[in-house]
């Protein structure tokens, strides 16, 4: 009579490939699953105990094994969410002593949480103290330019009434200002920018047209600040095309990848906009040390909001 030998009676091996074939598999997609898949990574162990005390060779074995635990340790943020009601804790609970590393993923994840806010914390207190005690030192050696100050104090008014969508006001206050200043082209760029958001394409025109003259040597620059603004206004359709056209002359313009990843940003779509900060950073790295800093920070700050946790290594189990 033919009998049927279960391949893991023949082969000792045979059941730790077929549950660790089923354990990459709960990985990728742990969802209701995540108590089967902590239970089988401790059979997996102790199978690999007792086969290689044995002299059993499970080299193969040991490689996917390996694989399997660095990305349990690298990503564990996907089992931690799908852990169900009461968590990893109430899993815990119920299967004691739950000694190995994987049963401890969401304390492993929350300490790699702490320690990315308290760097990106310390990032942003290291950069306050830096441009104070940098504006401070300025000021001190250099007294400002009293067109810088007009202008600074301009676009704080500026900001006030677009924040409460005081339109009329905004545009009588530039008027104002470029009385005092008539060759000023930042004035001319918000007249733009704020004549576009209210449809108003006569006066933008023109005063779109003032602004490149007055900056005809710098046209970057120009679509640059127009940019800039209009994201001020939350324009965002028209900051994407006044970059596009800083760009077009400019592709390794660092400012234009950092407003990229603020437009980026205000979509929702995290993910880019980590892509352009870096690109800013890298672009700023060597010339503008303040542009690279703060790129820095909103990467960081990016990664947050989609929830990416800081993969420093752990200690191996």
């Amino acid at each position: 009579m033919a009998h049927t030998v279960d391949n893991s009676v023949r082969n000792p091996a045979g059941r730790l490939r077929d549950d660790l074939a089923l354990a990459e598999r709960l990985v990728v997609n742990p969802q209701g699953e995540v108590e089967r898949l902590l239970l089988l990574l401790d059979s997996i162990h102790e199978q690999f105990t007792v086969l290689e005390a044995e002299d059993v060779d499970l080299r193969p074995e040991r490689g996917r094994w390996d694989g399997l635990l660095r990305k349990l340790e690298s990503g564990p943020a996907k089992l931690v969410a799908a852990a169900g009601s009461g968590g990893m804790n109430a899993l815990r609970q119920r299967h004691p002593p739950a000694e190995h590393f994987w049963w401890h993923l969401d304390e492993i994840l929350a300490r790699r949480r702490r320690r990315f806010f308290v760097r990106s914390a310390s990032t942003i207190v290291a950069l306050i103290v830096l441009l104070v005690g940098g504006y401070w030192l300025i000021n001190t050696l250099f007294p400002p330019d009293p067109v810088a100050v007009f202008m600074v104090d301009t676009n704080a008014q500026l900001d006030r009434l677009i924040a409460d969508q005081n339109w009329t006001d905004a545009l009588a206050e530039l008027d104002t200002a470029k009385a005092t200043y008539p060759d000023e082209p930042e004035l001319y760029i918000w007249e733009e920018a704020i004549a576009a958001k209210i449809n108003d394409a006569t006066r933008g025109a023109a005063a779109g047209e003032k602004a490149q003259t007055l900056m005809a040597e710098n046209p970057v620059r120009y679509w640059i600040i127009l940019a800039d603004h209009r994201l001020r206004v939350d324009d965002v359709a028209g900051a994407d095309a006044s970059l596009a056209a800083a760009l077009e002359l400019d592709p390794g313009s660092a400012q234009g990848h950092f407003l990229l990843g603020e437009i980026a940003e205000r979509r929702g779509d995290y993910a880019a906009a980590v892509d352009f900060f870096n690109q800013a950073y890298e672009l700023a790295l060597d010339t503008d040390n303040q542009l690279a800093a703060m790129a820095r920070v909103r990467m960081a700050n990016a990664l947050q909001s989609i929830g990416q946790p800081d993969f420093a290594s752990t200690p191996t189990p």
